[in-house]
């Protein structure tokens, strides 16, 4: 089955650079791409994704919003959080509400780029269970020849949103 992504980001500028970064990994057919919680939820409609990334902070409301809807809507949706927003309790209730993981804009990129990347090979990918500690998905843990540097999105406290 090839995977269908929906980045969900208000940023056009983190948007775009996820695309060409997940563009040319194997196995990735299309990239759908929201900024808001309304178009996810419309483009999960229209053509289901097989893993969503969805930002915390949208200009409609908060990402964790629609975890649960877009399970309805597609049951074996995953669903990877990037955010800025990476405290401790605001993970552990992503993944209570049914997130798949949970990553650092900031310093999990690597992981998350990993994680498409077994995802779209059908590989089994990394697990993030609330109790599991966050340092457990950061890029050390990951073969380094198959990551990119933590700034592949360019962030920095000058160009964050």
């Amino acid at each position: 089955m090839p995977t269908r992504l929906l980045i969900v980001d208000d940023s056009e500028q983190i948007r775009s650079r996820l695309c060409a970064l997940l563009s040319s990994v194997p196995g990735v057919t299309c990239i759908c791409e929201a900024q808001t919680l309304g178009q996810a939820l419309d483009s999960a409609r229209r053509d289901p994704p097989t893993l969503v990334i969805l930002d915390m902070s949208l200009p409609d409301g908060l990402g964790m919003q629609i975890i649960q809807p877009l399970k309805r809507l597609a049951p074996a949706v995953l669903i990877a959080v990037l955010t800025m927003h990476a405290h401790v309790g605001i993970r552990k209730h992503c993944l209570a509400l049914g997130a798949d993981w949970f990553f650092d804009k900031f310093t999990d990129i690597d992981a998350l780029l990993e994680v498409v990347r077994q995802h779209a090979a059908r590989k089994p990918v990394l697990d993030c269970k609330p109790e599991t500690p966050v340092r457990q998905l950061s890029p050390a843990n990951l073969n380094p020849a198959q990551c990119r540097p933590d700034t592949a999105l360019g962030l920095t406290a000058a160009t964050t949103p």
